[in-house]
């Protein structure tokens, strides 16, 4: 029985395929797509393009015009009747296959009428191996295979129940769980109730792969007792997909060696259609997977802050990037009178639970907000509300609370599991690590958890992160770190704080070398400003190959160039041009310098930052490489070689030119780190 639908196409190919006449066919035809369509019977209507001697030539057939790629007709004659279709280029696949079903069922029809008790099988088993491999096609041509599909092998069961004279045709499907535990997923067709037994009866009792079995109905108790031959193949499916196809005939009933052969034959086109049904079915299963991750990805989103609080006096930013559709990291920013409430954390397992678990916590922490003074009491108020959901999930979430006092400037600080953050102090450039105050909430009662308190001064920042900021790998299997993060954080933290996460972005992707993230990346910081703080910024992260040095110069000297038509605008061209030229020297040579000597020719990172201050230009470099002996380099060599202009940077000319070249200069040596400080005073520069 073909099925109803309101699909055009899907409907044509029931029509063409369940027995309906010529006439019917075209008139659908017409309809679903508004191309002319005829059918009759003698000679061909006016209006249809074909020559009488074609017509005479072509009794039982199916042809296209003017060519079988992209046909303008596509037409079919059996015997007196005859069948044409006019289409455009994309619907000539779906016109072919519709009138070459119309004529596979004429084919049918004539079996059935042709044939006798003593016939044998091989004629039908060989047509109704080549009409299954045309509805095989059809899946291809239609945008809704799977909804063509059950209603196609419905009938395809009772063409062959007609054409063998058969009590019942029967074909069955398992899909094998990815998970054990799981049952599997089964599939069966058949004619009758008692085909859909022997279905699932031969799934469990299938015949190996390839072998055809033959025997007297063993069901037969459960069937009236009528004696019956089942004659059945085990489909030669790949995995994780198994099946069966058989059929009952009444009577006991001997097959000959040749029947066998091509009922097996056409066992392997009954998987080769269910395996292209399987993978339609997968692709349409990963769409609506695909689908329902998108709209839970948009509902996460719609909740995460849009905008974050901003003030005179102090700055927030925060950053998101999972590593999937859906990630398991999320932040939140509220602010409330005088506080400052700050949230990041990180949901074991992604997708859709993870999406609606994020949301949990993000209304529990807004409303907690409201009824909270400190980080201890608003992760009490959260968990509350999201202990019941994190018990049925069977699941943890570690999560930071920052909660900040922005009128005495101060902080309070709980942490669940979550990964340690940092407190960045302006005065001496000193780090605070700020760690896990208790496990990850789902694991352990919330009074068991302790609260951090601190005092801010200006420039001090707070950083929070997600564990895919240091876990991101490179092509050796080494972790960016914690260190490497603190390089960051250290090397550009008089810049602004969106630069300093373009920084950490920027050294993140150049860890991985092109690999792809396997964790989400977040992060959220806080600062008080510094005294004074750049009115630009510009952070950088580079390797330390003359390559990379080239480019970075080169992108520094552009910024400098252009800070400096607003910042020198008063100074004429000459004098601008005097101060870059000594500024680009300067920073040429200690770029240089950190290559050659820290790395010494070895793969290296150089981060830092350029800031723009009103009065001056200052350039801020971070290395990890060897450190400096700056008496050793600054002092002059007592016969130098002006022939030798490569060698000398390394004899010290390199250092002692930047020392000439800027105004002020700094090093020193901090967490076994080289800090570099050159500092340039506009030309005329405004005050």
């Amino acid at each position: 029985m073909a099925i109803l639908t309101d699909d055009p196409q899907t409907e044509l190919l029931q029509a063409a395929s369940s027995g309906v006449s010529w006439s019917t066919l075209a008139d659908a035809w017409t309809r679903a797509f508004g191309y002319k369509a005829y059918a009759w019977e003698g000679e061909p209507p006016p209006g249809v393009p074909i020559s009488p001697q074609a017509w005479e030539l072509a009794s039982r057939a199916v042809w296209a015009y003017p060519s079988p790629e992209a046909p303008s007709w596509v037409f079919a004659r059996w015997d007196n009747k005859g069948l044409a279709l006019s289409c455009s280029t994309t619907t000539a696949a779906l016109a072919q296959v519709l009138v070459q079903l119309a004529f596979q069922t004429e084919q049918i029809n004539a079996v059935i009428q042709e044939q006798e008790e003593d016939t044998t099988w091989a004629k039908p088993l060989s047509l109704s191996q080549n009409f299954l491999a045309v509805l095989c096609d059809t899946l291809q041509t239609v945008d809704q295979p799977l909804m063509a599909a059950r209603g196609l092998i419905e009938e395809i069961l009772t063409w062959m129940q007609n054409i063998f004279s058969a009590r019942d045709v029967f074909v069955a499907f398992e899909e094998l769980p990815e998970e054990d535990g799981h049952p599997p997923q089964r599939t069966v067709f058949a004619l009758t109730s008692h085909g859909r037994t022997l279905a699932r009866y031969y799934l469990q009792h299938a015949p190996e792969s390839g072998q055809i079995l033959v025997e007297t109905d063993p069901l037969a108790h459960e069937a009236g007792g009528n004696p019956a031959t089942n004659i059945v193949s085990s489909l030669p499916v790949s995995e994780p997909l198994r099946g069966v196809f058989g059929m009952q005939v009444a009577g006991s009933h001997e097959f000959s060696h040749e029947a066998k052969q091509r009922f097996a034959l056409l066992g392997r086109q009954w998987a080769t259609f269910w395996e292209t049904l399987h993978r339609y079915r997968t692709q349409a299963r990963s769409q609506r997977i695909e689908q329902e991750l998108r709209v839970a990805r948009q509902i996460q989103d719609s909740l995460l802050p849009r905008r974050l609080p901003q003030g005179p006096d102090f700055e927030v930013a925060a950053f998101l990037d999972p590593a999937s559709i859906i990630g398991g990291d999320f932040y939140d920013v509220q602010q409330v009178g005088s506080r400052l409430f700050m949230m990041l954390g990180d949901v074991a397992g992604k997708g859709v639970p993870a999406a609606m678990l994020i949301a949990m916590f993000l209304v529990a922490f807004r409303s907690a907000v409201h009824r909270a003074d400190d980080a201890l009491s608003v992760m009490h108020q959260v968990h509350q509300q999201v202990a019941h959901e994190l018990d049925r999930l069977d699941t943890f979430v570690t999560l930071a609370i920052l909660v900040i006092n922005l009128e005495r400037r101060t902080f309070t600080y709980v942490n669940a599991g979550h990964t340690e953050s940092y407190w960045l102090r302006w005065q001496g450039r000193r780090v605070k690590s700020l760690p896990a105050t208790g496990l990850p909430l789902g694991s352990l009662p919330l009074e068991d958890y302790e609260q951090l308190s601190g005092n801010l001064r200006p420039g001090d920042i707070i950083w929070l992160y997600s564990d895919g900021v240091t876990e991101v790998t490179n092509r050796e299997g080494y972790l960016l770190g914690r260190s490497g993060l603190l390089d960051i954080l250290l090397a550009t933290q008089p810049a602004h704080l969106d630069q300093q996460i373009d920084a950490i972005r920027r050294a993140v992707a150049l860890h991985r070398d092109g690999l792809p993230r396997e964790d989400d990346m977040a992060l959220l910081a806080f600062r008080i400003p510094a005294p004074q703080m750049p009115q630009l910024s510009w952070t950088f992260v580079g390797g330390s190959s003359p390559l990379d040095v080239s480019a970075l110069t080169q992108q520094l000297a552009r910024h400098a160039r252009s800070w400096s038509h607003t910042f020198a605008a008063s100074a004429s061209s000459e004098e601008r041009d005097m101060f870059l030229f000594a500024w680009e020297l300067a920073v040429a040579e200690l770029l240089t310098n950190i290559a050659r000597h820290a790395y010494r020719a070895y793969p290296g990172r150089i981060q830092g930052s350029m800031l723009a201050y009103p009065d001056r230009l200052v350039l801020e470099v971070w290395d990890y490489g060897e450190a400096f002996d700056t008496d050793v380099l600054y002092t002059l060599p007592s016969q130098p070689d002006p022939e030798n202009i490569d060698g000398l940077a390394a004899e010290g000319y390199g250092l002692t030119i930047i020392r000439q070249a800027v105004d002020r200069w700094a090093h020193n040596r901090r967490y076994r780190r080289n800090w570099w400080r050159l500092e340039k005073f506009w030309p005329r520069g405004r005050l």
